[in-house]
């Protein structure tokens, strides 16, 4: 049920409402007072109260809510319960502490606090004010054009905040649209802004991420990153993306005078570094986009608002500067840290950053190489300006990578 940042799983396998009395409990020593929200999950009524009878602190109830505004009202305690992007079926939780997420030591303290208590219940009466949420809200940009795909997930809360919307009426099973913006998952928002000439946007499940599309075409994440890094952050300010991000648009940023930390996947971890580094951006592959000024969490919203005020067709003419070649493969098993910094090593790299897998920039080429943390495999990434230098740093990457094999 504990993954590296947050709570999740099955319900009535891993995740029970006996399971979340203990996971109440297991909270008690971080403070004493506890504000929670949730997506539109069905069972998610059943687990606050499971968790609110193991918490003996004050218990606010903020009813639903995207993760970030629980997050940005979480002045001592707070927790979404949401799965994210996972589908029906999946129940989980999100924990924040002082307006931000929970890190690895909190994690690992609620985890050993979790282990050793029981599932005997106290009252689970909470003080119920989604009022509080007004000071979210009261924060954002206006969303000012574009169409919001709200995908029926935690964003409808907040459909009357947007110009236009589509599958903005709450759908917990997720029948109608997947809690997962990919593009084949917007087929109906890329028509309708191909059609109308105009932006949209889609969240995932608890609409901490966001995806964007431009008069019909599907923005990549790469894009995304560049854009908002040029258009909102200054010279000589510190922005931190994850090492997936392509090595195009770091150079790309670095050439524009910022200072660019590529750091560990996910989007916690970049967070972490954000707040060492006192950047002003951050990013991760996967859609999640933070702007710590505003709040010390990705926050789809918050990002959508304000891209509303871009053009239709910015995104794609600002996205034509960019060609580079990238290559993914997964390898069976999984590689040792110390042969594979060794073996990249030799290579004599520009840049070598090995604070997750390893990852080595060329001249004219780069690749990644990092073993999944949930499956047996090693993720490979090869990138280069010329396609058929891209293919040959993919096959140096696997025969490296086939050599660190444990």
């Amino acid at each position: 049920m504990f993954k590296a940042y947050d709570v999740r799983g099955k319900y009535g396998e891993e995740v029970t409402e006996e399971n979340f009395i203990k996971l109440g409990k297991a909270l008690n020593s971080f403070s004493n007072k506890l504000v929670l929200g949730s997506d539109f999950r069905e069972k998610n009524d059943s687990l606050t109260k499971a968790l609110f009878s193991g918490f003996e602190g004050e218990k606010i109830s903020v009813g639903v809510a995207p993760t970030a505004a629980v997050c940005f009202i979480s002045k001592d305690l707070g927790v979404s319960l949401t799965a994210s992007h996972n589908p029906a079926g999946y129940n989980g939780a999100k924990f924040f502490l002082n307006r931000r997420p929970f890190f690895e030591e909190e994690m690992t303290r609620a985890k050993n606090n979790y282990s050793t208590q029981s599932t005997s219940a106290s009252s689970s009466d909470s003080k119920f004010n989604n009022e509080l949420l007004a000071n979210y809200v009261n924060e954002l940009p206006l969303a000012e054009n574009g169409v919001f795909d709200l995908g029926g997930g935690a964003a409808c809360v907040f459909a009357g905040l947007f110009p236009e919307t589509i599958y903005s009426k709450p759908d917990p099973t997720y029948e109608k649209h997947s809690p997962e913006p990919t593009k084949d998952a917007l087929i109906d928002l890329i028509k309708i802004t191909k059609e109308k000439n105009c932006l949209g946007f889609a969240f995932d499940g608890d609409a901490d991420r966001v995806a964007v599309v431009d008069s019909g075409e599907f923005i990549d994440s790469n894009i995304l990153t560049a854009f908002l890094a040029s258009k909102f952050a200054g010279k000589n300010d510190s922005i931190v993306v994850t090492l997936d991000i392509s090595q195009e648009v770091v150079d790309f940023l670095r050439n524009q005078g910022l200072k660019v930390f590529p750091w560990m996947i996910g989007d916690v971890f970049v967070l972490k570094k954000a707040m060492q580094e006192n950047a002003v951006f951050a990013a991760e592959k996967g859609g999640h986009y933070t702007f710590p000024n505003f709040l010390q969490h990705s926050d789809g919203i918050y990002v959508s608002c304000l891209l509303s005020r871009t053009k239709p067709g910015e995104l794609i003419e600002f996205s034509k500067q960019f060609s580079s070649t990238s290559l993914y493969e997964n390898l069976p098993g999984r590689v040792v840290q110390e042969k594979l910094l060794t073996a990249v090593t030799e290579l004599n790299p520009l840049e070598l950053i090995s604070v997750d897998g390893v990852k080595a920039v060329f001249e004219d080429y780069s690749f990644f190489i990092r073993p999944s943390n949930t499956e047996p495999k090693t993720r490979l990434m090869a990138e280069s300006k010329n396609s058929e230098k891209a293919k040959q740093a993919m096959s140096t990457a696997l025969e490296i990578a086939k050599s660190c094999l444990g």
